[in-house]
């Protein structure tokens, strides 16, 4: 299985480094790593320096920020892979992070004949996918405190808030970002919603279109949130509006399912994207993931 990690990241040239240092240190053998430079105005780029002669490593550099969420978005609409995993570039995986998740993507599981399969597409007797691995992480806050993050009930706190009663990080949200996602989960209900909840919004439409997660309980990641991390910076920290406004919308998504449990897809719209000097065009190519036609049209102008 061809994995590739993403690495979203703007203006963190050190940072980026070593994020990518550490994704390419990965020991699963079928693996690439695309750097997404989301219009970085320092030379972020330039810093990988040799790095760049490793041909697992791909930079797709935006002209113009456009967010985390479309940065992503770029790199699963222009570099083709199995599965996908998402690196903030201040996160350093494990060496055998990708590898124990494209095995568990490897394990079919058979329904449980006992639990209610109503409301997913699967039914008892029928062996199906695993569409989502997830891992435990460990998550070094700004303030230096330490948390393991490896709590599978928080995947549902949109759903039933009231289970949600560790007091150590309300919901533990964050353990989607670590996640492998195959391939095909973009093709069928797209990509990541623009805003700074994306991880959350993609985590819920994928719960309620009834994918399926498993968790490795052993933290494969090491999350260090800094002073100009999202979830610090203020206009994106956990009390901005920003964050309120998404969280509003995600909520009314959920709200949505539960009258009438149809799940709104999220086709990628990237129709305005431009490229900047230093990308990698030669290695990218139009995927399968769900887009807009005039995105697909314009990419398909974009990129060989």
């Amino acid at each position: 299985m061809h994995a590739a990690v993403v690495i979203p990241t703007l203006n963190r040239p050190a940072q980026t480094r070593a994020a990518v240092r550490a994704a390419l240190d990965q020991s699963h053998p079928d693996l690439s790593v695309v750097v997404v430079d989301d219009g970085s105005t320092d030379d972020t780029v330039a810093a990988l320096g040799p790095l760049r002669d490793d041909p697992r490593l791909t930079v797709i550099a935006l002209a113009r920020n456009m967010g985390t969420a479309q940065a992503k978005n770029a790199a699963l609409a222009l570099f083709p892979a199995d599965a996908y995993s998402f690196h903030d570039s201040d996160d350093r995986p494990d060496p055998d992070k990708i590898l124990r998740q494209v095995r568990r993507l490897a394990r079919a599981v058979d329904p449980d004949p006992g639990l209610d399969w109503g409301l997913t597409p699967h039914r008892a007797g029928t062996p199906a996918e695993v569409a989502v691995a997830l891992t435990a992480h460990r998550f070094i806050r700004a303030d230096g405190s330490v948390m393991v993050v490896d709590r599978a009930l928080s995947l549902i706190d949109d759903f039933f808030p009231h289970l949600q009663v560790d007091d150590s990080a309300p919901g533990d949200w964050i353990l989607v970002n670590s996640a492998l996602f195959r391939a095909r989960l973009f093709a069928d209900h797209g990509g990541f919603h623009p805003g700074v909840e994306e991880d959350r919004e993609i985590r819920n439409r994928l719960i309620m279109a009834g994918e399926i997660m498993s968790l490795i309980r052993a933290p494969l990641l090491t999350k260090i949130e800094c002073a100009d991390s999202l979830t610090v910076r203020a206009g994106s920290d956990y009390a901005s509006a920003a964050r309120a406004a998404d969280r509003a919308e995600v909520q009314a998504r959920l709200a949505r399912w539960r009258r009438t449990g149809e799940v709104a897809r999220q086709p990628i719209d990237l129709a305005d994207l431009a490229l900047a000097p230093g990308s990698d065009a030669g290695r990218l190519r139009v995927t399968g993931a769900l887009m807009t036609d005039a995105t697909r049209a314009h990419l398909g102008r974009l990129v060989p």
